[in-house]
Parts: C-alpha cells; structure tokens; sequence
C-alpha cells in the first residue's frame, strides 16, 4: 500500500555524519561543469518538463528532514501536512517550496535545502515521490553588537539570543541599547509559537527605558514587565499586550513650567492594549500600496494601576504610481479620553486629583518626521517654553515624489534618491471643557478646536532610502501656525524609520 510518513530520528544520525550539505548553487553550477548559456538552456528546459507535467498525478510517499538535532519532531511534522496530502506533481511541487518557506520562517534553521526524487519504497506506486528536506539548525547563543539610525538619533545596541533552547523553535532575547540623545534601554524576554504556528506567537519579558525629553523639560524612567500575543486574521495581524510599568518622571528642569512640575513623581499602568495592522506595501524605495494601524489602550484602576485613560490611535498611508513618479497620501489621529471609572481605594502611587491628563501619555506633534517646518515637540499648547503635548491630534500630508533630473545619477543610484514636495498640517489641542461636564460634550468641543486651530507647511527637497530608514533634507515654508507654535523655516533634516 501507499506510505505516507514522516521521519525525524534519522536526521539525528546524518546530521552528525556531516554538518554541511552543498548549497543548490553548488549543485548547479559546481557539479554540471556548463557554461552561463548552456545553464540558462537546462534551466528552461526544466521549466517547460515541469509545466508539461504539472496536473500529471502523483503522491507524497515519504518525507524526511535531515539535519534536525534539537527541535522536536511534532514542531516541523506539523508543515508536511498539506505536502503529504497532494495529489498532483504541481501539487506537490509547490507545497514542497511552502515547506521550505515555513522551515526557514520557524527562524531555527540557518539552512534549508528541499529536495523531491523518486520513492525509495519498492511497494510504493510509480507515481510514488519522497521530499527530502536538508536542514541546518541555528548554533544555541547567537548575537551581535550594531548601530542603527532612526527617529533624529543613531542607537548603538547588544544583542543577544539563546534560539530553539525547548525545540520548539522558542527564542530568549536580551537587548541594551544606548541612543546619542540620551535614551538607554533593555529588554529581556522569551518568545513562543503557539501551538508551533509561526503566525501565532506568545512574548514575555521584563524592560527599562530612560527617556530625555528637553522640549518638555523632563526625564523619564519606565520599568515594567508585559506580555503579548500575536496572531493573523482574514483581515491583518492583532496583537493584545498587557503592560504594568512604574513610571518614574524627574530630573525636572529649573526652568520647568508649572504644569511639568506639577506632574513629577511616580504612576503606576496597568493597561491593556489591541493593535490592528494591515499592510500590503512593497519593499523598496518605492511603496506602493497601502497601510492601516489602529490602536486601542485602556488603563485603569481595575487593572491594579494608578492612572486611568482610553487611548485611540490610527494611522494610514497610501502610495501610488503616476507614470515615472509616487504620489503618497498619509493621515494620522489619535484622542485620549478620561475613563469612566474612578479608583476603588487610593494606593501607594495614586496622585492627586487632577482634571488633567498625564503629560507621559499624551500625543505630541511637530517635526522633521510628521509636520515638517516646525520643531520637535513644536505644535500644541506651551506654558514657559514647555510643550506640554495633547489629548487630541490629526495630522496628514501628501507627497510627490520624483526622479533626480540627472541621467547620469539616476542610472548610480536608482530609486533610492528622489526629490519630492509636499503639503503637510496638523493640529494639537488639549481636552476642552470643564471636568464635570459630558464626555461627549467635551469631545465635541475638542473637535471644534482642532478644526479651527491648523498649523500647515509646505517645501520640497531630496529624500534618501536607505534600508529600513529614510533620510529627508527639506527646504520647509510653514504657511499657517497658531501663537505658541515654534517654527522651523528653510532647511530640515531628518532621518526616521516613518515619516508622515
């Protein structure tokens, strides 16, 4: 009869046998001894058997993954199922190419080589086909020291990973990082698959992170610990995280406003966190497609804090071509609102009454990476040169990006150095009304605010791709601001992981 299986004992006995397999490269072009034309020839001609034989009928008799020596064998078993269940050669082969995609996304493996020849078994069928799949797993500790740049500062960091130590292609994390304006952090942590889904992932881990924030005159140190699961749906990616963090806000400037002195000392968060992503963009300089992210934080006494809020956030983007040129439109709110609930007994980290919001949880707006022609932290409402953020923001800008008006240079460097201009606004207001007045009735007014009280720019400039960063260096023209508004006129730069 037909033999469906598969093996992982033996893998153990090959993998010690010979730690390296040759790479598909060295099969190809090491071994055949032809030349570049002769190659390109073989290769059509198996492209053209492989279409020819596409809906020819076939079975997966055996697979086998060579080279498994810690992860369990249920982790990788549970990937040939759709393999096994083929029924056609096209079947067959393309489920063998999500095989190998799957394996080398479990992020265990530093090699993954898929094979397909005919059955071994003399009882198996003709038509009878086993897939070998050639591993090789992950050393156990990993790491490595770096610097990245992004968000106006460069980040020097550490890391370092203990991978597949359950064999269940779990990872245990460990990250310092230290930025040139000031920031430092770590984060120690342990990442799971839930039920051995790639897509479906339980994180833990404990963090600090100290923050300088000399627009608003303050210091702050968060330690905390969460965690968080993510998982797929029809429509994007969720994520649900649970955070509880001391916040420590100090190091208080002696020109400090009122208002940020009045909110220095400790908070306790508790909170719960939904974020909704949806993303079908392109990689490269040139993104064309779409983004949506929504989220939805609520903090509160019943959660075990001392701070209570409902957060709302969302931001999308959408990119398009127009002939040589990218057209790209862009949009961000967010409001933050007091929650209904009031503390059931006062605790050890419960400040104050106070109608206002936490300065360490508002929105702030203003620079070279959302609306440009204004400085950091440059929009919304000051008291003695602090900014002092918002509980309700927009902001939106459309861009035309072009190519370089030079051949020779756009032949050098591509996509990846355009001019563009672009038309950017915003607007950043504080929680109207009086505190004892409807929510709703508040909000109202907020809205009101936010719609007469716009701050806009225009400019132009250059603007660099650069990995997983941009770099823009923009000549800025602000057209409309409100009177506490810091301006930046003519020349900005720059350099963020997301620009508005």
């Amino acid at each position: 009869g037909l033999q469906h299986g598969f093996d992982s004992q033996s893998s153990h006995k090959q993998a010690e046998e010979s730690d390296r397999f040759p790479e598909s490269e060295e099969v190809v072009t090491g071994e055949t001894g032809l030349s570049p034309e002769e190659l390109a020839e073989l290769v059509q001609r198996v492209r053209v058997a492989l279409k020819r034989h596409n809906d020819d009928e076939a079975s997966v008799s055996f697979v086998d993954i060579v080279g498994i020596q810690r992860t369990q064998s249920w982790v990788v078993a549970k990937l040939t199922k759709r393999l096994l269940a083929s029924k056609t050669f096209g079947e067959i082969v393309k489920e063998a190419e999500y095989l190998q995609i799957e394996l080398a996304r479990l992020g265990v493996f530093s090699k993954v080589d898929v094979m397909i020849k005919h059955a071994v078994d003399e009882d198996a069928p003709p038509t009878a086909l086993d897939v070998i799949a050639r591993v090789k797993e992950r050393r156990l500790v990993t790491g490595g020291t770096g610097v990245t740049v992004g968000n106006n500062e460069g980040t020097a960091d550490m890391k370092v990973y203990v991978n597949n130590l359950l064999g269940v292609a779990d990872q245990l994390s460990f990250r310092t990082a230290k930025s040139s304006q000031g920031t430092s952090s770590f984060d120690l942590g342990f990442t799971l698959p839930l039920a051995g889904l790639v897509d479906q992932t339980f994180w833990m881990g404990a963090f600090q992170v100290a923050q300088d924030f000399p627009a608003s005159s303050h210091k702050l140190l968060v330690r905390g610990v969460a965690a968080e699961v993510q998982t797929w749906s029809a429509l994007g990616r969720h994520q649900l995280r649970y955070e509880l963090s001391w916040r420590a806000m100090g190091g208080v400037s002696e020109h400090a406003s009122f208002e940020v002195r009045q909110q220095a000392g400790h908070s306790l968060k508790s909170s719960l966190k939904h974020t909704f992503l949806i993303e079908e963009q392109q990689a490269g300089p040139r993104k064309h497609g779409y983004s949506l992210k929504m989220e939805n934080e609520v903090a509160g006494h019943q959660l075990g804090g001392s701070v209570n809020f409902l957060r709302n956030n969302i931001e999308g983007t959408l990119c398009a071509p127009l002939g040589p040129c990218d057209i790209s439109f862009s949009a961000r709110a967010g409001l933050l609102l007091p929650a209904p609930w009031q503390p059931a007994k006062p605790t050890p980290f419960t400040p104050p009454s106070s109608p206002a919001s936490n300065i360490i949880d508002r929105f702030f707006l203003g620079g070279a990476l959302d609306v440009r022609g204004f400085l950091h932290r440059g929009i919304g409402p000051r008291a003695a040169g602090d900014s002092l953020g918002g509980d309700a923001y927009w902001a939106c800008g459309a861009h035309l990006y072009m190519p370089l008006p030079f051949h020779a240079l756009r032949q050098r460097v591509g996509d990846s150095l355009r001019t563009h201009v672009f038309a950017n606004a915003g607007s950043l207001q504080p929680l109207a009304g009086d505190v004892g007045a409807r929510v709703r009735d508040r909000v109202q007014a907020t809205l009101q605010g936010l719609a007469g009280n716009v701050s806009a720019s225009v400019g132009a400039g250059l603007t660099l791709h650069a990995g997983s960063f941009s770099v823009e260096l923009n000549y800025c023209v602000p057209l409309r601001w409100g009177q506490t508004d810091l301006r930046s006129a003519g020349m900005q730069f720059g350099i963020g992981f997301q620009f508005l």
